[in-house]
């Protein structure tokens, strides 16, 4: 950055030596003239005059180029400064709403959006890893122990299914920042084709049954309905991606939800967007937390502080991640009465007609 000021202050000193030297020369040849018309005069004066007003706009010039790039030295010389170990440094702002000004609060601005990246690849390091610490914590206890002496075969079965469910939980987890991935790098669905929201909603209550029974959480589910001339309401992507977006969010409120109570899954479309509306009836989210239920390891206890709902804080990432692979997005507020509802809104495939 150094060198093309340089580069940049050797311009303009070039630049402002040249029109400086030609307005001294200018005043010389008109000065001449004005004396009288003695023809000796102008050549006297060119080459009297021409050195002075190489001197005189070198200095001039080189004044002028330094009080003009001062602040973007100073501006410069700060963001060379600036490292990974310096995070919170950032360019003092010079008074006023000049140029320079505007270019530092940029370079501030663009400093506030690196450490914010920093700081959260930061914490995804190290939520990662210790998601990954936790199942191999658990398989290395439990084989120690085995080794102990010798087990009968019941022991020998139990710790096999123990290890089935550590490694299904780690094939969850990797799977999980898989997906994150491909939605960070901006990869679309691998294999997108017209896809039936109703259907895919339908498919992700049936997964989610199971757990909301042995909760005693029922599952109210209203699907859209498509004008007399579709067949379907369509959404254009992967119809296994957007499964897990939803049964993510049906699961998470199951967890949140009382016992006997409901989850309302609501599907509706109007004439280019469809609407996928999961509502439970727990307490909510408090509102300082609503900005980042979305953020991967994010992970809120609701209602009576036991912990119900503590899960690996990818769930919702995920679900938001592939809405953004679809061209959509989703988003969560609190209800008047109770609970809290999200909504993933998706543009529609419309078949030509």
């Amino acid at each position: 950055m150094l060198d093309r000021f340089r580069s940049l202050r050797a311009k303009l000193t070039i630049a402002c030596t040249g029109i400086v030297a030609a307005t001294l020369l200018a005043c010389a040849v008109a000065a001449a003239r004005l004396s009288g018309p003695d023809p000796h005069r102008l050549p006297i004066a060119l080459l009297i005059g021409a050195p002075l007003a190489a001197v005189a706009a070198g200095i001039t010039a080189g004044w002028i180029a330094w009080a003009m790039l001062r602040p973007v030295r100073v501006i410069t010389q700060q963001a060379d400064d600036w490292s990974v170990d310096r995070l919170d440094h950032r360019i003092p702002v010079p008074p006023g709403h000049g140029e320079m000004a505007q270019l530092a609060r940029t370079v501030n601005r663009m400093l506030d959006r690196l450490e914010t990246a920093m700081a959260a690849q930061e914490r995804f390091i190290a939520n990662a890893a210790h998601e990954f610490r936790t199942p191999v914590a658990a398989l290395l206890g439990e084989a120690q122990v085995m080794a102990q002496r010798a087990r009968t075969s019941e022991e020998y079965a139990r710790f096999v299914t123990s290890v089935q469910d550590e490694m299904r939980r780690l094939g969850q987890l990797v799977n999980s920042l898989l997906t994150l991935a491909r939605a960070d790098a901006g990869l679309g669905p691998s294999a997108t084709v017209p896809v039936s929201i109703n259907e895919v909603v339908t498919d992700a209550v049936q997964a989610c049954a199971l757990s909301a029974r042995q909760r005693e959480i029922r599952l109210v589910t209203r699907l859209a309905m498509p004008a007399p001339d579709e067949p379907e309401v369509l959404v254009h992507g992967e119809a296994e991606l957007l499964r897990t977006m939803v049964m993510n969010l049906i699961h998470n409120a199951v967890r949140f939800s009382p016992v006997d109570q409901a989850v309302d899954i609501q599907v509706t479309a109007d004439a280019e967007m469809t609407a996928v509306r999961i509502r439970d009836r727990g307490p909510g989210l408090p509102p300082e937390h609503l900005p980042h239920v979305f953020e991967r390891f994010y992970s809120v206890a609701r209602g009576d502080g036991t912990g119900q709902g503590i899960g690996m804080g990818l769930g919702l990432a995920i679900a938001a991640g592939v809405a953004r692979l679809h061209g959509g997005e989703i988003t969560v507020a609190n209800c008047s009465d109770a609970g809290c509802e999200f909504i993933v809104v998706l543009p529609r495939f419309l078949p030509e007609a």
